[in-house]
């Protein structure tokens, strides 16, 4: 697949999760679309944290309290990755005003969207999983642990490549 039509399927993927989103091609509209779109991504980790705090619910009902201080953890760390994504500054006037939105970034922040959005996607999946099980064992917190430093280290790349002022 080229990069057309891998950058169109992107955009189809980030127009479904968020109605408006289509339009990344002027400062104002990118900036918009950029805010709704991390917000969109902050909402659904803010759920995958609930469904967290109803598994330490059922985890505590059932009196299997060997996994309760991870998932607890797992649970605030989801939280604070949800935030860290909402208030984040990359996308905001400094971002768009300072970095040349030429094809090349606009293609670049495409795909970093695209893949933050399969980094959610494999959370929530994770989660509702963790939902199903009878018997949590730590490895299925430890695959979950896994997906949440994985989405940070996007962001954190994501912050770093369309910094205003690159770091020398």
């Amino acid at each position: 697949m080229g990069t057309k039509e891998r950058v169109a399927g992107g955009l189809e993927k980030l127009a479904r999760m968020v109605p408006g989103i289509e339009s990344y091609q002027d400062k104002e509209a990118l900036r918009d679309a950029d805010k709704r779109l991390r917000q969109t991504f902050a909402d659904r980790l803010d759920g995958a944290a609930r469904r967290l705090g109803r598994i330490i619910l059922k985890i505590q009902r059932e009196g299997r309290l060997e996994h309760l201080d991870l998932v607890g953890r797992l649970e605030r760390w989801l939280q604070g990755t949800a935030d860290t994504i909402r208030f984040a500054s990359y996308g905001y006037s400094g971002f768009f005003a300072a970095v040349k939105m030429d094809e090349k970034n606009i293609r670049r922040l495409y795909e970093f969207d695209v893949g933050l959005a399969d980094a959610v996607d494999v959370i929530l999946d994770r989660v509702g999983r963790l939902e199903e099980i009878d018997r949590i064992k730590e490895e299925h917190l430890g695959e979950l642990e896994a997906d949440i430093s994985a989405l940070e280290n996007q962001i954190r790349e994501r912050m770093v490549l369309f910094r205003a002022d690159p770091p020398q």
